[in-house]
């Protein structure tokens, strides 16, 4: 994911969900949920890790209450459990749910930065951009997936795009998305683009590599 004004991520996979015809042979289906889940001592962050890379697990629910807190040290806390949890989040999908420690600004953290979820789909300047902060989700059906990533650029300028494809070298699909600009209501008004974009047309129950 990225341009070539921002950096393109490096390179990602993920398995799509199944359909009707591939259920019955993709059992056990394997998913880890947890909640609670803090940056400062996030001990579960390397076990759940080594799962995703070993591909052991098929999807991640974590219900609720996420950094201790996505919008602490306005938002700089958020950025460096998303950060942590990349290893994760950009190679399973990482499913959602609000917990109470998401209400700050009105959700709005929690918002902006799970933008990709099926249900939320309808100031700090750095000199160079860089992506970071890649996580996927399943769409609302088999054949769509979804990524979001951070630039810390605002207003944006670079954009939303991904590549992808069935093999490592071959990443010969692209799809371009939308990004939004989001400010902290900190006393540092720090700004961040968050970016959206969809891998459409995927097989179910298949792995997918992106950048």
């Amino acid at each position: 994911v990225g341009d070539e004004l921002s950096g393109i991520s490096t390179v990602f996979s993920f398995k799509t969900a199944p359909d009707a015809s591939t259920l019955a042979t993709s059992f056990p289906l394997r998913f880890a949920v947890y909640g609670d889940q803090g940056d400062f001592n996030g001990q579960t962050i390397t076990h759940i890790g080594a799962e995703a890379q070993q591909q052991t697990i098929d999807m991640v629910l974590h219900v609720g209450d996420f950094a201790y807190n996505l919008d602490s040290n306005q938002g700089v806390n958020g950025d460096n459990w998303f950060r942590d949890v990349e290893a994760v989040a950009a190679n399973v999908p990482y499913m959602v749910d609000p917990g109470n420690h998401e209400s700050a600004q009105n959700f709005n953290h929690y918002t902006m930065r799970f933008q990709n979820m099926p249900s939320n789909s309808g100031t700090l300047t750095f000199p160079v951009q860089h992506v970071e902060q890649v996580h996927v989700a399943f769409g609302a059906t088999p054949d769509i997936a979804t990524v979001q990533w951070v630039t810390m650029d605002s207003p944006c300028i670079t954009k939303s795009d991904v590549w992808y494809g069935k093999t490592p070298t071959k990443l010969d699909l692209k799809q371009s998305g939308y990004n939004i600009s989001f400010t902290d209501q900190g006393s540092d008004k720090r700004n961040a683009t968050y970016h959206v974009a969809s891998m459409t047309s995927l097989e179910a129950s298949t792995r997918y590599y992106y950048k």
